[in-house]
Parts: C-alpha cells; structure tokens; sequence
C-alpha cells in the first residue's frame, strides 16, 4: 500500500469514527431520531473526501456480517506456571462445541464459527470463552456448561448469567 493510499485510509477511518462519536454525543444528549447505516457513512465521507468513490472502495462497515455469531475459545498455554486455558480443559472443549454446532447444522457463513484463539488475557478465569458480535465472556467446567451456552446463547438469544464473566 503507497503512502498516499494509506493517507486515504487514514482519513476515511478517522471520519467514521469523528462521525459515530457525534452521533453517540447527540443519542446520550437525548436527541430522538438518530440512526446510522453504511450507507449514511459513505454518503458523507465522499461529501468530504471527492475523490472518495464508494463503488469501487471496499467495503468495511459491511451492513450483514459474515457470521451471525463468532465464538472464540483461549487456548493460551503458560510456561511461567500461572493458570492458563490450556491447562483447563479448553481444546476438549472447542471441538466439542464446533463439533456440536455442526451437528445442529448451525455452522457456516450467516451461522456460527467456532474458532480457537490466542491468549484472550483472562487466563485467571478461565477456560474461557467470548461470543461476537455481543462481546459476552463466559467461562465453563464441562460439557454440558458449552450446551448451556449454545443451547441459550447462541439458539435462543438468552445469556447464560451463571456462567457470564463480567468485564473489567
């Protein structure tokens, strides 16, 4: 990527962002009416930016994501002897829910992925796990824990509060 294409992509990025932080100042202020699509987005940054074609630009504030929900699993494993997920069960445990969600036909693109992840840095509560878009972290014993969790979670839209970790 040039320098200049870079410049580009720097703008752009800083607009949307100057942009959804006024729009989240006037909702906080209370002002009624206020939505944001895609589109909204692009339609003002090409006022801003002429050059800015947004036909031939990537699309990165894609309106449906590619997954419905992305579950990723820590599988960090220390050297330095502190807990990690790792050591907890959590690989066992990622299969069986992607093989799970397999079973019920629910993986695939506009579905659910079930992926493994680096150190996610809750290691001390783990096994853990975090569901995307949502941003929910539960942590888990077994295997019925992770059909609790896609049962209620991931099927049925309900957060399984038991299990929840909450956010620091």
């Amino acid at each position: 990527m040039s320098d200049k294409d870079e410049d580009y992509w720097l703008q752009y990025h800083s607009s949307l962002r100057n942009y959804r932080n006024k729009v989240r100042a006037d909702l906080s202020a209370g002002t009624p009416g206020i939505t944001i699509q895609a589109s909204d987005v692009k339609i003002i940054f090409s006022t801003l930016y002429p050059a800015f074609n947004p036909t031939t630009q990537p699309d990165l504030m894609s309106e449906t994501p590619f997954f419905q929900h992305h579950v990723f699993f820590c599988m960090n494993k220390r050297d330095d002897g502190r807990p990690s997920c790792a050591d907890c069960g959590a690989m066992p445990a990622q299969k069986y829910a992607k093989q799970r969600i397999k079973q019920l036909n629910l993986s695939g693109p506009g579905k659910i992925r079930v992926n493994q992840a680096g150190c996610l840095d809750r290691c001390d509560q783990g096994p853990v796990l975090v569901i995307y878009p949502e941003g929910t972290w539960y942590t888990f014993v077994d295997n019925h824990d992770i059909d609790e969790i896609i049962d209620s979670h991931l099927v049925q839209g309900k957060v399984v509060d038991r299990l929840k970790l909450t956010t620091p």
